[in-house]
This record gives structure tokens, sequence and C-alpha cells, in this order.
């Protein structure tokens, strides 16, 4: 009787001993630097966030498939660098992600906005333009002319408002990666130049229509 009582306080004592090991620790720091990006650009890309913990946190991206933590390297001073890869977004509609740091009970989160490419024609995010131009197929026109060159003129016009957006000397079939060149003139934009010279790659192309990416803009153009 003695040795099974002897037995059991041992096991009991053990348990209690495991219990205490598992107690879950408490934080006093816990924070994802920056909390916030809300206007990524569509290409791929990486962006940074800083991780700050007093005891080991976990980080992880919430239904986020289109983005991976490609990098996470301990700076010392409680404090992580996360490095997150964000896939192209050439859908037609912006997409958010959130990445999450966890520790004990506690969770913080960092939320990022990806712009999208998007499909509908016009000129998006030009350098110097705080404006974009969106065609409107209730208001406005669009126009091809084809040379027998190859080369293509393509037009955006707004009738009632008198502007006009104008590519002018496309090539008419241009592979996706290719660099081309062409001019712009417009008048629809404010504090932009009526004639601008343009390299761009084309990031996409389709029958009858070409993407333009030049810097941080985006051109959308039937040819």
């Amino acid at each position: 009787m003695k040795k099974i009582l002897f037995a059991s306080l041992s096991i009991l004592l053990l348990i209690s001993c495991a219990q205490r090991k598992e107690e879950i620790k408490e934080p006093a720091v816990l924070k994802l630097v920056p909390a916030l990006f809300e206007a990524e650009s569509w290409r791929s890309h990486e962006i940074e966030v800083k991780m700050v913990c007093d005891l080991e946190a976990k980080p992880a991206l919430q239904d986020t498939p289109w983005a991976t933590i490609s990098s996470q390297e301990i700076t010392g001073n409680g404090q992580t660098t996360l490095v997150l890869l964000l896939e192209a977004n050439e859908g037609d509609e912006a997409r958010k992600g959130k990445l999450t740091a966890s520790c004990g009970s506690s969770v913080v989160s960092c939320e990022f906005t990806q712009k999208a490419l998007g499909a509908n024609l016009g000129i998006y995010s030009f350098e110097g333009s705080s404006t974009d131009v969106s065609f409107d197929e209730f208001k406005h026109q669009s126009s091809v002319r084809r040379y027998g060159d190859g080369r293509v003129v393509s037009r955006l016009l707004s009738p009632s408002e008198e502007k006009f957006a104008v590519c002018k000397y496309l090539p008419s079939n241009p592979s996706r990666g290719a660099i081309v060149n062409f001019t712009l003139y417009q008048n629809w934009m404010p504090g932009v130049p009526s004639q601008n010279e343009i390299e761009a790659e084309v990031v996409k192309a389709e029958e009858g229509k070409l993407w333009l990416s030049s810097g941080e803009g985006v051109i959308i153009v039937k040819i």
C-alpha cells in the first residue's frame, strides 16, 4: 500500500512539474513595423518588416498565397527582419495580404495592399501626374490607326471635355518583355508635358491590347 501511495505521489509531482514547465509566457513587447503598406506596386517585389519581441515570436502569412516569407534574420535587441516576396498582380483588382506575429496568447498584424496591373484602357500612375486617365465607354472614345509599315497610333478621346491621349507609333505585334519606344501626345493630365518620348516594357499582350510599363506608370492601349 505504501509503495502504491508513493508511486501515485511521484506521478502527481511529475505532472505538476510538467504543467509548470508548459506555462505560457506572455511578451512585454510584440509588434510589427510598419503595420501597414497601403499601395504596393503590382510588380513582383520584396517588402521588409521588423518583428520586435522580448520573447520568441512566430511570423505567419494569413490567407495570402501570393506572398512568401523569403528570409528571416535576427538582428539583435529582440528584433527580427522579415522579408516578404510579393508575386506580380496581373489581375484587375487590388488585393490585400496579412502577416501576423504571435507569442503566447498575443497576436499582432501587418496588412499590405498590392495594386493591380488592371485591364481598363488608360494611363495610370504616370510620372509627374496626380491624375489617371481611365476609359469610360459611356463618355469616351477609342480608335486605332494602322500604317503599312506595321506601326500603330492608338487614341483615347473625351469629346465633351476636349481631352485626348494619343500613343504614336507603337509596334503592331510586340512580344511580352519587349522594349518599345513611342510618343505620347496628351492634354488630359495636368502638369505633364503635352509631348512625351517614352520607353516602356511590354508587360502583357493580348489580341488587340497592350500593357506598357514605364517606371511605376502603366499605359493600357488598343492596337
